[in-house]
């Protein structure tokens, strides 16, 4: 099919769009999650809450043959093509009930219906970002004013940084601008434990130091967004053992005047 999507991010916000809709439409509840590894919270006829994990493809597959990253986790697949969105519940799924195989709707009128509710969230979120999980807001609070009166950006990423995602973060080391902006980065990447999510390992990046920094050329991904060179993480651990942290609690011992400009 034509490709209406600029990455894989877009095709799997569309996707969770489509499968919230004709949730609703089938009277079921849905509660978005997300930083769970899973995308939904949803509570069936009998009140009972399920897991579920979201995921869009353009192939022409029948199940989900993917990963299975946690047992109750449920993964339904929203197939797309030019001219149908097709919804293949899993095999637990609350939504089996209506059928293997469910038509949500015509694509071209689900991506009109899509691209207008991405406009109006913009708008009304003035062109901001999602607010941030409660636990990483606050994680963020506290790495700002330990640090304070150095400029601090702090970048998260999911526990699919360590396992799953093929690609570097797009975000490390950031723009030459981002970099002239802030004195440090903070990067957590973070871990899920039963129903929470949890700080796991934090790099800290220099931005006095951004040129010693190891670079890795961009995937094909990034490029096409105007991103050439990464971080390469595994030879950041390498060279900077001594900015690596298996806590913020440690991070939080060290001595903001380490990191001051010269």
């Amino acid at each position: 099919m034509k490709s209406f999507f600029k990455s894989h991010a877009q095709k799997g916000a569309f996707g969770e769009f489509a499968y919230r809709l004709h949730a609703q439409r089938c009277n079921i509840q849905t509660s978005p999650v997300r930083i769970l590894e899973y995308d939904f919270l949803v509570t069936d006829a009998l009140g009972k809450a399920h897991k579920i994990d979201v995921k869009a493809t353009v192939k022409n597959v029948n199940v989900y043959g993917g990963r299975r990253i946690r047992p109750e986790i449920i993964y339904d697949l929203v197939k797309i093509s030019d001219q149908d969105v097709i919804l293949i519940p899993d095999k637990s799924s609350p939504l089996k009930t209506f059928g293997a195989s469910q038509r949500i709707g015509s694509f071209p009128d689900l991506y009109d219906q899509w691209r207008e509710a991405r406009i109006e969230k913009k708008q009304s979120l003035g062109d901001t970002r999602d607010i941030a999980s409660p636990i990483r807001a606050q994680l963020k609070k506290r790495i700002s004013e330990h640090f304070s009166p150095l400029k601090v950006r702090t970048v998260f990423r999911g526990e699919v940084s360590e396992t799953r995602w093929s690609s570097l973060p797009d975000n490390l080391p950031g723009t030459k601008n981002t970099i002239s902006r802030y004195d440090i980065t903070v990067f957590i990447q973070m871990k899920t434990h039963e129903e929470a999510e949890l700080a796991s390992r934090a790099f800290i990046l220099v931005h006095s130091a951004t040129d010693t920094l190891p670079l890795k050329d961009s995937d094909l991904r990034q490029k096409k967004k105007g991103i050439l060179k990464v971080l390469n993480i595994a030879s950041y651990e390498k060279e900077f053992p001594h900015l690596i942290f298996d806590s913020i609690d440690e991070v939080l011992k060290l001595n903001a005047s380490l990191f001051a400009s010269k």
